[in-house]
């Protein structure tokens, strides 16, 4: 019997085509760790409802987003209760597993693959994409990570996985010796995947009309939500740039499922909703208008190549954000990907100018 632990709707996605690929739905139990704040307590019925897994069980916890020192210290100590509970807390403590399916740096999930290490020593571990992070991860130190899981567990996850699945596994960095790197297939290759997605996410009919509608327009920006205020301000002044350039009319921004919902109320321009990750959307929606993507460093901006092979122009922005250099691996990944692109669909402008001067060349280029 295998475990997938999924904390978001994309990795709860990727999950989905992951146990379609190894067919292993009926030997599989799905475990949705979800912010009690932001839990649809339907979705658990509605995968019951198509038969698909063994079992599904769901474990609400408050999800604290803050990215301040003092916060992350208070939040360490705070999951220290949490294992201690785990125990008690989880709804399939009992059962005992081969394998289990982890995505993510979340304490939670950690937390719960050690809860069941425990009971089955011989458990083996996979790791499964939910962003960027899955690509660079063994190219991070990750002193402190390292540090606070050999202290509370005894073991560091990322020593102990033997399998990592990843959308395109070419751009993986520094991967560990004993770990085998898989492809997850394209989603449109997977039968059935796109009506069980619809179903478990509750979209209807008129949801995918809603996004043609808005995906009529040749700009998207995708929102990242950066729990931290500076970084939110120039983030926002760099939007208003974008606007000064592209105009109101032909930009669409795709918002962070968490970030707040009237974040762009004053900057009068369409947002995409309902507000799914984009992967969904892009099962349903071809979104063929739209010409150019914008993001500071969002991993859904490339998963227009990665997941569903579309050729499409993707703008990097985090040069003119000017991010910190602890995000090298990132920059390394996102350059490789442009290197192998040979610059044709992957740009990474370091200064407003440049920005502007690429777009006016691709501008010209349509009109030829």
């Amino acid at each position: 019997m295998v475990l997938y632990i999924c904390e978001t709707e994309y990795q709860l996605f990727n999950a989905l085509c992951i146990m379609k690929m190894r067919e292993e739905g009926k030997e599989s139990d799905i475990l949705l760790c979800l912010d009690q704040n932001r839990t649809d307590d339907q979705i658990v019925d509605r995968i019951e409802s198509l038969a698909i897994v063994n079992d599904v069980f769901l474990y609400k916890y408050v999800m604290n987003t803050s990215q301040t020192n003092v916060a992350k210290v208070a939040k360490a100590i705070k999951d220290l209760s949490v294992v201690k509970r785990m125990r008690q807390e989880l709804p399939n403590s009992f059962k005992k597993y081969d394998r289990l399916y982890l995505a993510g740096p979340s304490m939670a999930g950690v937390a719960v693959y050690y809860h069941f290490l425990k009971k089955n020593a011989s458990l083996r571990l996979s790791l499964y994409e939910e962003g960027i992070f899955e690509y660079y991860m063994y190219a991070k130190k990750q002193i402190w990570r390292r540090w606070y899981s050999k202290v509370v567990y005894g073991h560091y996850y990322l020593d102990e996985n033997d399998e990592l699945f990843v959308h395109e596994p070419q751009y993986a960095l520094n991967i560990r010796d004993g770990v085998q790197v898989k492809k997850i297939e394209k989603a449109g290759s997977l039968k059935g995947i796109r009506e069980t997605v619809n179903c478990i996410f509750n979209i209807g009919n008129s949801d995918v009309e809603n996004w043609r509608t808005l995906g009529q327009k040749k700009f998207l920006y995708f929102d990242q939500n950066f729990y931290d205020e500076g970084k939110e301000q120039v983030q926002e002044r760099l939007l208003s740039e974008l606007i000064g350039v592209l105009g109101r009319e032909d930009l669409i921004i795709k918002k962070h499922p968490i970030s707040d919902d009237k974040k762009y109320d004053d900057k009068m321009v369409s947002i995409l909703y309902p507000d799914k990750p984009m992967e969904l959307v892009l099962m349903n929606v071809e979104l063929s208008s739209i010409k150019i993507v914008f993001t500071v460093c969002s991993s859904a901006a490339i998963n227009f190549h990665f997941v569903f092979d579309k050729n499409i122009h993707v703008f990097f922005l985090y040069e003119i954000f000017k991010m910190e250099k602890n995000w090298a691996p990132v920059y390394t990944l996102i350059e490789n990907i442009r290197m192998k692109d040979g610059g044709r669909f992957i740009h990474i402008p370091k200064t407003i100018e440049e920005l502007n001067f690429e777009l006016e060349r691709l501008k010209e280029k349509d009109q030829k």
